[in-house]
């Protein structure tokens, strides 16, 4: 199960890090599964966060889908990053 809601927005060429949760045994792995993130920002398979610099020009909204997978089965969360 994933347990981050929502993100916060995040300004282009300011870091930015988020930490999505999920539980289970083993550990999860994270991917994108729908729709993309602003170029300059990725996401950590291993660790769940979200990070990197929102590059000059990205102004928007990016819808995507996290999913958390492990031997157990797989959980999957939409997300919206607005980069103001």
């Amino acid at each position: 199960e994933i347990y981050t809601l929502s993100l916060h927005d995040a300004l282009p060429i300011y870091s930015f890090s988020f930490h999505v949760t999920a539980t289970g045994y083993p550990a999860p792995t994270f991917a994108i599964t729908s729709g993309h993130l602003p170029s300059g920002v990725t996401l950590n398979a291993t660790t769940g966060i979200l990070s990197g610099t929102p590059g000059s020009g990205t102004a928007g909204t990016y819808t995507f889908t996290i999913t958390a997978s492990n031997s157990a089965g797989t959980a999957n969360q939409s997300f919206k990053l607005t980069v103001l």
